[in-house]
């Protein structure tokens, strides 16, 4: 999606605006994004009620995911949004719908709605060619062990207070992708080196 500035949407933020819809009717629904979405969208879901079961990156995973949390929904930052009720497949009409209705009710630019979703600097999935992929992950792990929070549901998540990164093995080629976030241009940058 296309905000009115013509500035590309991330389909986690869209997702986020999706979720508070449906947390408006319902507290405590379940959504599954990928692991690699915004730390704002996951504060901006938890905020309104919603509970996150964060998912490896790719379809299967996420479909098994929702499937064993009956999730009403997940998402993948490539645009693929699934939805409980068309059966966990990928939908592209049904977050259409939601975008298209939110924006006649709210009548305020995407752009604005997203603020508050968009807290972070965000980087997109940078790939970084290696041959030996678990070899780079244990690195990181002897790196960061006793200093942030690990988690290795997919590749290793890195998570400080105001910052944080996945870098995961990609299951189709030879590279590993790293997402980095931080609260500030500045941090983000330094991180990014």
């Amino acid at each position: 999606f296309l905000d009115e500035k013509g500035k590309t949407i991330r389909a986690d933020f869209i997702f986020a605006l999706i979720a508070a819809e449906e947390l408006k009717k319902k507290k405590n629904i379940i959504f599954t994004p990928t692991l690699n979405i915004s730390k704002g969208v996951r504060e901006y879901i938890e905020s309104r009620g919603g509970k996150i079961k964060l998912s490896p990156q790719g379809y299967p995973f996420l479909q098994k995911i929702m499937r064993r949390y009956k999730a009403f929904a997940g998402v993948e930052l490539s645009g693929h949004y699934h939805f409980k009720k068309t059966f966990f497949r990928d939908s592209t009409l049904i977050p259409l719908i939601y975008l298209v209705r939110i924006l006649s009710e709210k009548h305020e630019p995407l752009s604005r709605l997203i603020s508050d979703i968009e807290r972070y600097i965000t980087s997109e999935e940078i790939a970084f060619p290696t041959k030996d992929k678990q070899t780079i992950i244990s690195r990181i792990k002897k790196t960061y062990e006793g200093q942030a929070k690990l988690s290795f549901m997919d590749g290793i998540t890195v998570e400080f207070k105001d910052w944080w990164f996945n870098l995961r093995p990609s299951h189709t080629e030879p590279v590993v992708r790293l997402s980095l976030e931080a609260q500030t241009q500045e941090l983000f940058d330094e991180k990014l080196k």
